[in-house]
């Protein structure tokens, strides 16, 4: 993780900051010939402070599952079956489940702090107001869409490619953070510039968080 600030005026009420943060997990070796990989409960996710503009999590990749429509058929005498019962298999049905995450992560922003029109001189050290630009994305490393290429073509076109790392979502937006009795307060207003089209995404956002 990375954070830095430029200030651009002398009293340092205006300031330029970036943030980044990079993140990739797996898992090491291989027990009975099949590879270890990260556990699903330790995957990456996105919190609504990364990207605003976006419900939390929305953007995570799905559990996948395959149901057959065809079974094998009637076993011969020397093992072999005789065809399939319910057609052929290439009607698998594919069913994505909830959002899980992924096994790597990739969140960017900046932000432009403006001074706090209409706010008394005292106030000014516990509100600051600014322009950000959100960006951010997680995907799975390990996911192999070809494995899902003998689906029905109506099948496929609901699947998604979850190890694709350019699949970031963008929006921008105007914060407001303010040093309260309770701790700092965070409302956003945002506005999504890039999104998948089964995206959750929110105009309004509050947050009480432990950082300003």
């Amino acid at each position: 993780d990375s954070r830095f600030y430029w200030p651009i005026s002398n009293d340092h009420r205006w300031v330029f900051s970036t943030r980044a943060a990079l993140g990739y997990g797996n898992g090491y070796g291989s027990t009975n010939g099949y590879e270890q990989t990260l556990p699903f409960q330790e995957y990456f996710r996105i919190t609504e402070m990364e990207l605003r503009g976006f419900d939390r999590n929305t953007i995570l990749p799905r559990a996948v599952s395959r149901i057959p429509q065809s079974i094998p058929g009637t076993p011969g005498a020397d093992g072999t079956t005789t065809g399939s019962i319910g057609g052929a298999s290439d009607f698998d049905i594919l069913i994505p489940q909830g959002r899980i995450g992924g096994n790597a992560k990739a969140v960017a922003g900046m932000e432009l702090i403006v001074p706090t029109p209409f706010l008394d001189e005292e106030n000014t050290s516990s509100v600051r107001t600014s322009f950000f630009v959100d960006a951010a994305n997680v995907w799975d490393t390990e996911f192999n869409v070809d494995r899902f290429q003998n689906l029905a073509p109506d099948e496929r076109a609901k699947l998604d490619d979850y190890s694709d790392p350019m699949r970031f979502r963008v929006s921008t937006g105007l914060s407001l953070q303010w040093i309260s009795p309770m701790g700092p307060m965070l409302i956003s207003f945002a506005y999504p510039l890039q999104k998948e089209e089964d995206d959750d995404t929110k105009t309004i956002s509050f947050n009480i968080s432990n950082t300003f």
